[in-house]
């Protein structure tokens, strides 16, 4: 299975080099950028004139005096891209895999996460299957690993609803919720959109998930190394990105004060968030954090309600019912989303 052609530019191997893992021996002592320090980085390089290319091959002197940096940065920036002359070997690996590369500075990156999470977008995402699924919003539907059965019967109808709708699923690709409701809509031959947090290279070796990828029914993307193992961290930063690919949110099954699924929600609940409307199902047996994220602001969504030719229209219908269509105080309407922070040409942040 290999992907489409994708060629990288100079400054898009500058960024894969400097902003992930990707062909980092596993004890290396230098580390990569994360979204904040590339954005930072590469907002200096545009300041300066010049794109991420030009840290391919610059000394760490010459790093310090056009770009400012410390001698400890600059020193770190240097081995990161020493290895330049090898990454071309990984990347045609990961192509005969089926993976493909999208940088911040690429033509297809998602404007949905540049526009919501502006410095804390990922810099790098490998990923496999049709990369303009990222683009296309939808639903994104989440929650707890082991839930009961009213709750996968629940994740999986509001799947196939949201396929027959023309609305793609976007989860976290974990086992119940996550993926009930990404095989409710492939089922009912809708699109899904899996955000990985471990082994994207491991994932795409199912014989189910390839069929799903060729047949144009699934995409799978990761800001984490290809091979990367599970990790609790990446799988709380992952949430912001399930969230800000969609236009809706669905939490199916959350636990009261912990779990990923409920601290996810309730960052999205924050003011300054808002990446996407947040519906929580309400059932009376479902969990006690279902009800505690409805009275942090959570819209209700019942049962019933997927009971409507057009999903979209009922989740618009009923976002605009509830608090997201209050005033605030002072005049005005909430806002869906947080505030969308100013562009900057990549070289690119």
């Amino acid at each position: 299975m290999n992907a489409e052609p994708n060629p990288l530019s100079d400054d898009a191997i500058a960024t894969v080099l400097v902003a992930s893992y990707l062909g980092l021996p596993s004890r290396s002592d230098v580390t990569p950028l994360g979204p904040v320090g590339w954005f930072n980085l590469a907002a200096t390089l545009h300041q300066s004139g010049k794109r991420p290319a030009y840290l391919l091959g610059t000394e760490a002197a010459g790093l310090q005096a056009e770009l400012g940096l410390s001698p400890d940065e600059a020193d770190a920036i240097v081995r990161l891209t020493e290895r330049a002359g090898s990454i071309g070997f990984d990347l045609d690996q990961l192509a005969q895999r089926g993976i493909w590369v999208l940088t911040r500075g690429d033509a297809g990156y998602p404007r949905r996460l540049a526009s919501k999470l502006g410095a804390n977008r990922p810099p790098v995402l490998f990923g496999a299957g049709p990369r303009d699924f990222l683009a296309s919003g939808g639903i994104a539907i989440v929650g707890s690993r082991n839930v009961d059965e009213a709750g996968s019967e629940f994740a999986t109808i509001i799947g196939g609803q949201a396929a027959y709708s023309g609305i793609n699923v976007i989860s976290g690709g974990a086992r119940g919720v996550d993926l009930l409701a990404m095989q409710g809509a492939i089922a009912a031959d809708g699109v899904a959109v899996g955000v990985l947090t471990d082994s994207l290279e491991r994932w795409i070796k199912d014989p189910d998930l390839r069929s799903h990828i060729h047949g144009q029914r699934l995409t799978l993307v990761t800001p984490f190394k290809p091979d990367a193992g599970f990790n609790a961290r990446n799988a709380m930063a992952r949430n912001k990105y399930v969230y800000a690919l969609a236009d809706y949110s669905v939490v199916v099954a959350s636990d009261k004060d912990k779990g990923g699924t409920w601290s996810g929600a309730i960052e999205n609940l924050r003011e300054k968030n808002r990446w996407s409307v947040l519906f929580v199902r309400q059932t009376e047996d479902a969990p006690a954090g279902n009800a505690a994220l409805i009275q942090k602001g959570g819209i209700p969504l019942r049962r019933d309600d997927l009971n409507t030719p057009d999903l979209r229209a009922r989740l618009d219908e009923l976002r605009d019912s509830a608090t997201c269509a209050e005033p605030k105080p002072g005049g005005g309407q909430m806002p869906l989303f947080g505030g969308n922070p100013p562009e900057t040409p990549d070289g690119n942040p």
